[in-house]
Protein backbone atom coordinates (compact mmCIF):
# COMPACT_ATOMS: atom_id res chain seq x y z
CA UNK A 1 0.00 0.00 0.00
CA UNK A 2 2.65 2.34 0.55
CA UNK A 3 3.74 3.06 -2.62
CA UNK A 4 0.66 3.45 -4.24
CA UNK A 5 0.11 6.79 -5.90
CA UNK A 6 -3.44 7.17 -5.72
CA UNK A 7 -5.02 10.05 -8.36
CA UNK A 8 -8.12 11.82 -7.85
CA UNK A 9 -10.73 10.97 -10.52
CA UNK A 10 -10.99 13.75 -13.13
CA UNK A 11 -15.31 13.93 -12.98
CA UNK A 12 -15.13 15.43 -9.91
CA UNK A 13 -16.04 18.82 -9.35
CA UNK A 14 -14.47 20.40 -6.17
CA UNK A 15 -15.45 23.24 -4.40
CA UNK A 16 -13.76 24.97 -1.27
CA UNK A 17 -16.03 25.65 1.55
CA UNK A 18 -13.14 27.43 3.90
CA UNK A 19 -12.47 24.79 6.97
CA UNK A 20 -14.40 21.94 4.53
CA UNK A 21 -14.27 20.81 0.72
CA UNK A 22 -17.29 19.59 -1.24
CA UNK A 23 -16.59 16.97 -4.25
CA UNK A 24 -19.31 16.39 -6.51
CA UNK A 25 -19.03 12.71 -8.24
CA UNK A 26 -21.55 13.90 -11.64
CA UNK A 27 -21.07 10.19 -12.93
CA UNK A 28 -23.04 8.96 -9.74
CA UNK A 29 -24.36 12.07 -8.70
CA UNK A 30 -22.91 11.71 -5.39
CA UNK A 31 -21.50 14.54 -2.97
CA UNK A 32 -19.07 14.40 -0.46
CA UNK A 33 -17.87 16.84 2.67
CA UNK A 34 -14.40 16.17 3.14
CA UNK A 35 -12.79 17.98 6.60
CA UNK A 36 -9.52 19.73 6.77
CA UNK A 37 -7.53 16.05 7.00
CA UNK A 38 -9.54 14.51 4.36
CA UNK A 39 -8.73 17.58 2.10
CA UNK A 40 -4.64 17.64 2.87
CA UNK A 41 -4.93 14.02 1.47
CA UNK A 42 -7.26 14.42 -1.46
CA UNK A 43 -5.18 17.14 -2.79
CA UNK A 44 -2.04 15.13 -2.15
CA UNK A 45 -3.87 12.35 -4.43
CA UNK A 46 -2.42 13.44 -7.91
CA UNK A 47 -1.04 10.26 -8.88
CA UNK A 48 2.36 11.84 -8.07
CA UNK A 49 2.35 10.95 -4.25
CA UNK A 50 2.78 7.63 -2.69
CA UNK A 51 0.85 6.73 0.63
CA UNK A 52 3.93 7.34 2.12
CA UNK A 53 4.79 10.72 1.08
CA UNK A 54 1.15 11.56 1.87
CA UNK A 55 1.80 10.28 5.27
CA UNK A 56 4.63 11.89 6.24
CA UNK A 57 2.88 15.38 4.86
CA UNK A 58 0.45 14.54 7.57
CA UNK A 59 3.09 14.03 10.13
CA UNK A 60 4.49 17.41 9.53
CA UNK A 61 0.84 19.19 9.85
CA UNK A 62 -0.14 17.38 12.93
CA UNK A 63 3.32 16.76 14.86
CA UNK A 64 1.15 16.21 18.06
CA UNK A 65 -1.10 13.34 16.78
CA UNK A 66 0.65 10.37 17.48
CA UNK A 67 1.91 8.54 14.28
CA UNK A 68 -0.41 5.05 15.00
CA UNK A 69 -3.80 7.63 14.67
CA UNK A 70 -2.36 9.44 11.77
CA UNK A 71 -1.47 6.31 9.26
CA UNK A 72 -4.98 4.67 10.53
CA UNK A 73 -6.47 8.00 9.58
CA UNK A 74 -4.53 8.25 6.24
CA UNK A 75 -5.68 4.11 6.16
CA UNK A 76 -9.85 4.81 6.69
CA UNK A 77 -9.53 7.82 4.09
CA UNK A 78 -7.78 6.48 1.25
CA UNK A 79 -10.13 3.54 1.78
CA UNK A 80 -13.36 5.56 1.85
CA UNK A 81 -12.06 7.56 -1.36
CA UNK A 82 -11.48 4.25 -3.20
CA UNK A 83 -15.24 3.10 -1.85
CA UNK A 84 -16.79 5.89 -3.13
CA UNK A 85 -14.47 5.45 -6.80
CA UNK A 86 -13.39 8.84 -6.26
CA UNK A 87 -10.34 7.90 -6.42
CA UNK A 88 -7.77 5.14 -8.60
CA UNK A 89 -4.88 3.70 -7.20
Amino acid sequence: MMHEKPKRKENITVQDLGDETLLYDSERENVHILNYTAQLIWNLCDGEHTIEEIFNCLIKNFPNVPQGDLFSDLQTIINDFKDKNIINC
